[in-house]
């Protein structure tokens, strides 16, 4: 299930790569009207002529989430993205400050391993990285299919967190995955001066799927806090509204769930306590 770099590809993005040797054959029996033929652009012979337009990339990888096919999806995704970003000097991109957190930087220099870039912030901080955590350079004319594509792949990787759990790392893995990549939509629309209504759609969605992603996570509070945002941003959104309702009983299941854990360690302190007492010694030294 997880997904692999197509031809030409050694690296993803964001999506993390497990390793398929790991998992083991599975038998099943469908129904015949569930198999379906390979697409035309699928097959392996095929990759080696595929356009290199960002837009056909993501087109195809449109088509297999539609069909229910995150895992080769998210690869086609990745592909598009790869192809819209040509990192160089002077260029915008979104930089890797920790495992989920990114942010917008200019690059002033571009050396073998590293590049030195300053934040696109009030202060403008400057750095040296490594070229592995400069993630993407905004494309000034693909900068739409470049947003597209990362909320269709984090689309894919909160899919894949709920069927690819051969290994218990791989659901948080996807979901951490997730953070980033709509962190990254959001850090991209931040840069664009343009408020049209597509904009805003991108910034609530990518909020909406981060929240989702956190909550998955089991990390509550930042997925209050993005649904907050994305409410305060627009009242009236249908899905956040309801998700915001879906949160809520979330968090007293886990409320619930915490009182009985700490009720349980007490009793079990106070047994330890009562036990070592008994014995004529202290337990805890």
């Amino acid at each position: 299930l997880a997904p692999q770099p197509l031809l030409g590809s050694s690296s993803f993005l964001v999506t993390p790569r497990f390793d398929q040797k790991q998992s083991e054959d599975i038998e099943s029996t469908v129904p015949k009207a569930e198999v379906l033929a390979l697409l035309d652009f699928e097959p392996y012979d095929e990759q080696k002529s595929i356009a290199t337009t960002i837009d056909t990339w993501k087109e195809r990888g449109d088509r297999l989430l539609r069909l229910g096919d995150p895992s080769a999806a998210a690869a086609y995704f990745e592909k598009a993205l790869q192809v819209s970003s040509k990192v160089s000097v002077g260029a915008t991109a979104i930089v890797r400050k920790d495992k989920s957190l990114v942010a917008a930087a200019t690059v002033d220099c571009l050396e073998e391993k590293t590049a030195d870039i300053a934040f696109c912030d009030e202060e403008e901080t400057e750095a040296v990285l490594p070229l592995t955590d400069v993630l993407l350079s905004i494309s000034l004319t693909h900068c739409d299919f470049q947003v597209k594509a990362l909320l269709n792949l984090t689309r894919c990787l909160l899919q894949l967190a709920m069927i690819d759990t051969e290994d218990l790392h791989r659901p948080s893995g996807y979901r951490e995955a997730a953070v980033c990549s709509s962190s990254i939509v959001l850090a991209i629309l931040e840069q664009d001066e343009d408020d049209d209504a597509s904009n805003e759609k991108f910034h609530d969605t990518a909020l909406l799927l981060r929240s989702k992603a956190q909550a998955g996570r089991m990390r509550l509070k930042d997925a209050i806090v993005d649904t907050n945002v994305l409410l305060k941003r627009n009242p009236k959104h249908k899905e956040g509204r309801a998700w915001k309702a879906e949160l809520q009983k979330l968090t007293k299941q886990q409320e619930k769930a915490n009182k009985k854990l700490v009720k349980g360690m007490s009793k079990w302190i106070n047994q330890a306590m009562s036990d070592g007492d008994k014995g004529g010694g202290n337990p805890w030294l």
